[in-house]
């Protein structure tokens, strides 16, 4: 999910919220993408939605001076993304794992839907996302890393890609819960010590390696230089964008070399 500037007049979708790519509150609309990244390769926009307000879809007046089609109905941001990836399967697209943030990571029927498909996903989840660990006990985020991380040694430095000032390098771990095919992959900030928690999703009969489950994160900035040019494109469009060309082989990533954290 990501606002779009938007200059024209009452167009679908826009509304006055904060813009993160302009750093202020200004009309915009939001979208939903998908893009397909391999390391070392590049990365391709291969599908989007435009996220519409229920109040403006529930208002006669705006939708038919915004030219809204007679009975659209709300879709919430995870839904429009099992559409997204919907079509992107029955085009052919093989993916390693799907990234997102928490938006989609605190969607129950969006991960229902990845595992229903086979589909492997690292989402991003809100520190107060509970798992069930092993021992059949339930703890948020937050209480997992607190009460079983605190040995430092657990800790693994890696990079999780080439950033504009060189690698992004974080501490990482990984905590098992009852289920054999989920996981949680919590990343720590080596200055600020903040914390970003990824629910884990390998099906069955793919290798668990974590390696290939915390590399494709590190894709996410670059795809925010792509996204901020298809922001701009977005909001002149009324309908989605046209999906470009993907090779539907798997995404590979590799790793440096690993070292415990301080």
């Amino acid at each position: 999910m990501r606002p779009a500037r938007s200059s024209r007049a009452l167009p679908a979708g826009v509304q006055r919220h904060y813009l993160g790519c302009v750093g202020k509150v200004a009309n915009g609309i939001t979208t939903v993408h998908l893009s397909y990244v391999r390391e070392r390769t590049g990365h391709a926009l291969i599908g989007a939605r435009q996220w519409i307000p229920a109040g403006q879809i529930d208002d006669p007046v705006r939708s038919l001076v915004t030219g809204l089609p007679p009975g659209l109905e709300f879709r919430t941001k995870g839904e429009l993304a099992i559409d997204v990836c919907t079509e992107a399967f029955g085009d052919g697209a093989r993916l390693g794992f799907v990234c997102g943030d928490e938006v989609y990571g605190a969607c129950t029927k969006l991960r229902k839907f990845f595992e229903d498909h086979g589909q492997g996903y690292v989402l991003r989840v809100p520190s107060t996302f509970r798992l069930t660990l092993a021992a059949g006990v339930s703890l948020t985020c937050t209480r997992a890393v607190t009460c079983l991380l605190k040995d430092t040694r657990r800790w693994e430095i890696r990079s999780a890609g080439t950033g504009s000032r060189g690698q992004r390098r974080y501490a990482w771990v990984w905590l098992a819960t009852a289920s054999p095919r989920h996981h949680l992959l919590v990343r720590r900030h080596l200055s600020t010590g903040e914390l970003a928690c990824h629910y884990c999703f390998v099906p069955c009969g793919q290798p668990v390696l974590r390696p290939g489950l915390s590399a494709p994160l590190g894709s996410d900035g670059r795809q925010k230089k792509r996204l901020s040019l298809a922001r701009t494109a977005s909001a002149s469009a009324s309908h989605r964008s046209a999906s470009t060309p993907r090779s539907p082989a798997t995404p590979s990533w590799s790793w440096p070399h690993q070292r415990s954290a301080p």
